[in-house]
């Protein structure tokens, strides 16, 4: 068994697996062009497992897609705050959008992937809309 302490450097924008350890593995996502409002094009739900966001820096809305009948109806929006733990449930449809400076911790099971999540694309043009008006009730209070 290796002992002792690992530091690792993290440097790449987009989704990067930091540490891996049995069933579970911490990972950084950082801005990538598609994490920005105006590209996203589904929400995605992990069937078998929780996914926990945690933001280090920047900015980041998390999405929530309101599903029925395999359909996005509505969306919730929130802006993650520091020092702040955000549990994603199992089966909730999902996305972020990330500025350019944000750094975000995620930590779930090794083994989520497209295999065992599901995609549901979304009318980007509804979706902004609703954004502009979450934004416009932040600004507001």
């Amino acid at each position: 068994m290796e002992k002792g302490i690992i530091k690792k450097p993290i440097i790449s924008n987009g989704y990067e697996n930091i540490y891996i350890y049995d069933t579970w593995k911490v990972s950084m996502l950082s801005y990538l062009d598609e994490l920005k409002k105006e590209n996203i094009k589904y929400v995605e739900a992990h069937l078998e497992t929780d996914e926990i966001f945690y933001l280090l820096s920047g900015e980041c809305i998390l999405i929530e897609g309101i599903v029925l009948n395999n359909t996005v109806v509505d969306y919730n929006f929130i802006k993650l705050e520091k020092e702040e733990i955000y549990n994603v449930k199992k089966g909730t449809y999902h996305h972020h959008i990330l500025s350019c400076d944000a750094r975000v911790l995620i930590v779930e099971n090794t083994d989520t992937s497209n295999l065992n999540s599901h995609r549901i694309e979304i009318d980007n043009e509804e979706l902004n809309k609703k954004l502009k008006v979450f934004y416009e009730k932040m600004l507001s209070n």
